[in-house]
């Protein structure tokens, strides 16, 4: 009568393979969670009183990946200027909230005293009760340069309070900025004082009226017009005591900016359709999935009355058979929600928009973004991304060994 194999033999190689896939998933678990945050974008250097470019820190795992946090993220930022300003592109205070399974902060800098700055960032979540901090330094001014700044202690006028309108015969006032767009997305003026030739020159001050009984101080700002309109944007650089003036109309149009059909799954691509009659500029607008975001780069335009079809293959955005699709304004609000039930392409049957441009204009108190949560739908496009990369590799090789252990077990008894 053949022998039957004991529990304590039966236990060791199902205690070897329970061992090797709880392995698996303690790495790959480990490997989704937030091992640091990073500056993605280098130092720069910046003019007194200018916002700096566009600075990015990123939430990282062990392995240096860029992963999405499964936890509302608090913000704080700090320099070691007492001038300095964190603000979102439109030059108001930046949101001090990263949303849950969201990747990056996006910020800009600015500050009216030269000199070189170390600027702080630090996450803590608000479930785990973890922190992270990262550091980059920023250079205000060419230290090395005798050209004095204006002083970032003057109070900010009234507009045109004291301005003279008369232009001075030897400078130039020059608006670079695109002649039209759309209600709620970002407009960027960019100002200029030339001299008798042609050169530029530095003012003392630069300041902007939009129209909108908005205004900003600033050689390079953005600003969001509301409603549509056409609207005199006026510059003024400020030289030898005197102002040089520039105008320019400004035609701010409806936003008929929308997502209309989505396929997900396999070679997953986006369509948008612009339902206004002039060309939209996509520049800085955000489509953000579950698990990742793509920025429209610049000179990316949507013609009138057209489609565009973002792929997989473009975006980056991996998308589950199901889920949602957010349109983010360049300035990270939310513009339309989009939800794509199913394999197959489905055309927006209603699309959710926000109900109106979430605008954070110069007198009005800063927002925080709302929070993204994993809903039922975008729980295969989270599944995807948890299961991905060195994870994945390495998940798949410890299966296999404990299935060779197990079969390898199986096959000895056999024999015996």
């Amino acid at each position: 009568m053949k022998e039957m194999p004991s529990r304590s033999n039966l236990l060791i190689p199902l205690s070897v393979f329970l061992f090797v896939v709880a392995l698996f998933f303690h790495t790959a678990l480990a490997s989704s969670q937030i091992a640091r945050f990073v500056f993605t974008t280098e130092p720069q250097t910046i003019n007194p009183g200018e916002l700096s470019g566009v600075m990015t820190v990123q939430a990282q795992d062990v392995n240096g990946e860029k992963t999405n946090t499964t936890e509302t993220i608090d913000l704080e930022f700090s320099s070691t200027s007492s001038t300095g300003e964190f603000l979102n592109a439109s030059g108001n205070p930046v949101s001090t909230v990263m949303a849950k399974n969201t990747a990056n902060r996006t910020f800009y800098y600015r500050d009216s005293t030269t000199g070189i700055y170390t600027l702080k960032v630090k996450a803590a979540g608000r479930d785990s009760g973890g922190t992270w901090e990262v550091v980059q330094n920023i250079t205000v001014g060419a230290t090395s340069s005798t050209t004095s700044s204006s002083s970032g202690s003057e109070a900010a006028p009234a507009p045109n309070a004291g301005w003279v309108e008369e232009e001075e015969k030897k400078f130039t006032a020059v608006i670079n900025s695109a002649p039209s767009g759309i209600a709620g997305a970002d407009f960027v003026f960019e100002g200029r004082l030339n001299g008798e030739n042609g050169k530029e020159v530095q003012a003392e001050r630069y300041f902007w009226s939009f129209g909108d009984g908005a205004w900003k101080d600033g050689k390079k700002v953005a600003h969001a017009f509301v409603f549509p309109s056409k609207y005199q944007v006026s510059f003024s650089a400020k030289i030898m005591g005197r102002a040089v003036s520039a105008y320019k109309e400004i035609e701010v149009s409806e936003n008929k900016l929308a997502i209309v059909e989505v396929k997900g799954g396999a070679g997953s691509w986006i369509k948008l359709s612009n339902g206004a009659s002039q060309r939209l500029n996509l520049a800085g607008w955000i489509l953000q999935s579950a698990t990742s975001t793509f920025i429209f780069p610049e000179e990316t335009y949507l013609l009138p009355k057209a489609f565009l079809t973002i792929a997989e293959e473009v975006s980056g955005l991996k998308l589950g058979p199901g889920g949602e699709i957010q349109l983010l304004y360049p300035n990270g609000s939310l513009f339309q929600s989009f939800s794509y039930p199913g394999s197959k392409s489905l055309a927006a049957a209603a699309p959710v928009f926000s109900p109106e441009p979430k605008i954070q204009t110069e007198n009005m108190a800063t927002g925080t973004p709302p929070e993204v949560s994993a809903s039922a739908e975008t729980q295969p496009a989270l599944l995807a991304s948890f299961f991905s990369n060195s994870a994945m590799n390495w998940g798949l090789g410890a299966l296999g060994i404990g299935l060779l252990a197990a079969l390898g077990f199986i096959a000895s008894k056999r024999i015996s």
